[in-house]
C-alpha cells in the first residue's frame, strides 16, 4: 500500500524551482511518514518508506507484512470476517492475552493514511510559499 504524491507538469512550468520543490515534498512525504508512524504501531509503525521516484514525485509505502501477508491495507480500509481454513485455529495476542479461535469478525477501517495526510496539509501550503517566494 502506498500513497503517490505528484505535481504534473512541475520541471515544464517551474524549472528553476524544481530542486526547492523537490526537497520540500521530501519534507512533506516525511511528515506524512511520521504523522502514520504516531498514528500507528508495531511492524506497520516501523514499514513505512519514502522513496525519491523524481523531481516531482515522492512515494510513501508501507511494507508491513504478517506471515508473508501485506496487511497495512486491512489497517487503512479494514476487513471482512476471517475463518481458518488450512490450520485447526487462528491464534493471537490481544493485551498479553492468548486467544484461540476458529473465526473472528470483521475488523473497522482505521484511516491511519487521511489523518497523516491531513495532519500535514498546512506544511504543505507552507512548503510551495517557501519555494515560490525565496
Amino acid at each position: 500500500m502506498n500513497i503517490n504524491i505528484t505535481i504534473d507538469g512541475l520541471d515544464s512550468l517551474v524549472t528553476n524551482l524544481s530542486s526547492k520543490i523537490h526537497q520540500g515534498l521530501l519534507n512533506v512525504a516525511e511528515n506524512i511518514k511520521a504523522e502514520e508512524q504516531f498514528a500507528t504501531s508495531g511492524k506497520l509503525s516501523q514499514s513505512f518508506v519514502v522513496e525519491n521516484i523524481s523531481n516531482n514525485e515522492v512515494l510513501i509505502d508501507n511494507n508491513a507484512t504478517n506471515k508473508g501477508v501485506p496487511y497495512a491495507q486491512f489497517v487503512q480500509w479494514g476487513r471482512g470476517p476471517v475463518t481458518i481454513k488450512y490450520a485447526p485455529y487462528l491464534v493471537f495476542q490481544i493485551n498479553g492475552q492468548w486467544f484461540k479461535t476458529k473465526q473472528v469478525g470483521p475488523a473497522l477501517a482505521q484511516h491511519f493514511m487521511e489523518a497523516a495526510i491531513d495532519a500535514t496539509a498546512p506544511y504543505i501550503e507552507e512548503m510551495m510559499l517557501e519555494a515560490i517566494y525565496e
